[in-house]
């Protein structure tokens, strides 16, 4: 979830009754625990799936059962900052996601510009995490 989450980042984790797109949520995958954003939500017959996908991930949608998500990621702590995750920005990350998704295609087929363009939306995502952080 680079570069929204970090190593050594730590998360607030909160289980919720409905998820949305643009959601950072975690997964139970067997005995890991996964941290991908909901980039589609599809009903179906037998209930509700979710499409998540790691920001840094080109096209590897993963589906995943409503079971399967512990929670939604409400707040990252990096370096005694706190950061929360706030409904207004969501969406907005969701998409500049989306984009860096299909501008790593690109960049995995050589394209010259890709990698310009991939630093270009690392840096306006770090521009909107900055917006919410709150230091304690």
């Amino acid at each position: 979830m680079n570069p929204i989450i970090k190593d050594r980042d730590m998360v607030l984790v909160l289980p919720l009754e409905h998820y949305s797109v643009g959601d950072v949520v975690v997964r139970q995958f067997k005995k890991t625990l996964l941290i991908h954003r909901i980039v589609k939500v599809k009903k179906k017959k037998g209930g509700i799936e979710f499409y998540i996908r790691g920001d840094n991930l080109g096209k590897f949608d993963i589906v995943a059962k409503p079971d399967e998500i512990v929670g939604c990621i409400k707040m990252i702590k990096r370096r005694g900052i706190q950061y929360e995750f706030k409904n207004k920005y969501k969406l907005c990350i969701a998409k500049i996601s989306y984009l860096n998704g299909l501008v790593w295609e690109l960049y995995c087929t050589g394209h010259p510009f890709a990698k310009h363009i991939i630093c270009i939306l690392s840096l306006i995502m770090k521009r909107i995490l900055k917006k919410s952080e709150k230091t304690y």
